[in-house]
């Protein structure tokens, strides 16, 4: 367990051993926002993503990384859920995020791919009441 002095001072470079609830609640109590904070980053920042699970998840605590893009693209869990899927596109096989409200009775899915950029811009300005002339106009001014 780490020292603690006046205030509830804790030293740096020693984590609190395990990083329990009523060890993180006595140190939010004592020590203001910013530096509970910076202390939890120091602490956090002394191990690995790996090392840190491997110590936290015998203990029974909720913890998870935070994934960046890139990573939640790979997730085994989001994978299985179909919050990721693949698809394939007119571009080629697109990676997309699924339908998040997942319904028994009746799943939602998704049927088409995203359009590319600018494949429904005839369509769309035909139905706001352009003229195939004026969406060539459009077209040739460099508006679309």
């Amino acid at each position: 367990m780490p020292s603690s002095g006046p205030a509830g001072h804790v030293e740096a470079g020693t984590p609190p051993r395990p990083l329990g609830r009523f060890r993180l609640l006595d140190l939010s109590r004592q020590l203001p926002g910013p530096f509970c904070s910076a202390l939890l980053r120091t602490t956090f920042r002394q191990k690995t993503l790996a090392e840190w699970m491997a110590e936290l998840a015998p203990l029974d605590v909720c913890i998870g990384p935070v994934n960046g893009v890139e990573d939640a693209w790979h997730d085994p869990q989001l994978r299985h859920r179909g919050i990721v899927v693949e698809m394939d596109a007119p571009s080629g096989r697109r990676r997309l995020v699924g339908p998040p409200i997942k319904l028994s009775g009746t799943p939602a899915r998704i049927r088409t791919p995203p359009p590319g950029l600018g494949e429904h811009t005839d369509a769309v300005l035909a139905e706001l009441g352009h003229s195939p002339a004026e969406i060539a106009a459009l077209r040739a001014q460099g508006v679309v």
